[in-house]
């Protein structure tokens, strides 16, 4: 098993082929707020899932067994927490079906501000800026580079 943050999640000797992928999202008057969940869970075929989410210190990220963390919420005034699937949204759409070929963790100022996600059909980036969590499709250059975000291997096949 690989550990990520302490927590044993990938096995070097499993394949992973990414079988679902569901946002925790923000609803507010209607409208859904895709561009930055509060968490994204992902599920792979062989019934493992991992939760990424913006850490409690709001700087890092969290990355966990299972997807417990996320539960819908009636937030008051401020509308709705909502799990809702993500897998028609780019760049989920190309690479549901597609094999985990690796896993990286993106560190800045010792922190562990993402993961990237590299499968056969394209990469994900999950990125905590500013204590909200993005999605990319493809790697952020610019915040790599003004970051000076190091890359740590957490699986590859």
């Amino acid at each position: 098993m690989l550990s990520v943050f302490g927590e044993m999640i990938f096995s070097s000797d499993k394949a992973y082929v990414l079988d679902n992928v569901q946002f925790l999202v923000h609803e507010f008057n209607g409208e859904t707020n895709w561009k930055n969940p509060f968490a994204v869970c992902i599920t792979f075929s062989n019934g493992e899932c991992v939760t990424v989410k913006t850490a409690s210190d709001y700087e890092s990220v969290g990355l966990s067994r299972g997807c417990e963390a996320l539960q819908e919420q009636d937030i008051g005034e401020y509308g709705y927490a909502r799990i809702l699937d993500a897998n028609h949204l780019s760049p989920w759409d190309k690479i549901v079906g597609s094999g985990l070929i690796k896993l990286e963790n993106l560190i800045s100022d010792s922190w562990v501000i993402g993961v990237n996600l590299t499968f056969e059909n394209g990469t994900v980036y999950l990125m905590n800026l500013g204590d909200d969590l993005y999605v990319f499709d493809q790697e952020p250059s610019k915040i790599i580079a003004d970051e000076n975000i190091k890359r740590t291997n957490i699986y590859s096949i």
